[in-house]
């Protein structure tokens, strides 16, 4: 089935703590398999896949246009490591829909916008945002 899918990741930590490193690598490894899953008979271009990286503050690391080798590149966001303290899920909600799930980065007219949203802890900022996800 055709997706616009939109992978948001809680990259609080540190990077020299061992135990954040460990998790980091967990996460990373997890997408970066379940996306060559998805993506290894999507010869046609059904799936489409972006990536938000979050901690206070969010940011873009690949948009639906992208068209490289997705599971390769997820994989290389092990060496990017966890990025800093806090949480700001909000910020990286409204950046995939403001963002990530436009047309002039890859959004596709009539096919579903799936965010997936991966948190670590409790999450404080999340309501505006979830009758929007519904």
């Amino acid at each position: 089935m055709p997706s616009d899918l939109v992978f948001i990741i809680d990259s609080r930590g540190d990077s020299f703590n061992p135990i954040d490193v460990q998790e980091w690598r967990f996460v990373t490894t997890f997408l970066r398999d379940l996306v060559a899953r998805l993506t290894s008979n999507n010869l046609d271009s059904n799936i489409r896949i972006g990536v938000i990286q979050y901690t206070t503050q969010a940011r873009s690391v690949y948009y639906l246009n992208y068209r490289g080798n997705m599971a390769d590149s997820i994989g290389n966001l092990q060496m990017l490591g966890s990025v800093g303290d806090g949480s700001n899920v909000a910020a990286a909600i409204d950046l995939a829909i403001n963002d990530q799930f436009s047309g002039t980065v890859g959004d596709r007219i009539g096919i579903p916008n799936v965010a997936v949203v991966l948190m670590r802890g409790r999450q404080l900022d999340v309501s505006p945002y979830l009758c929007l996800l519904l």
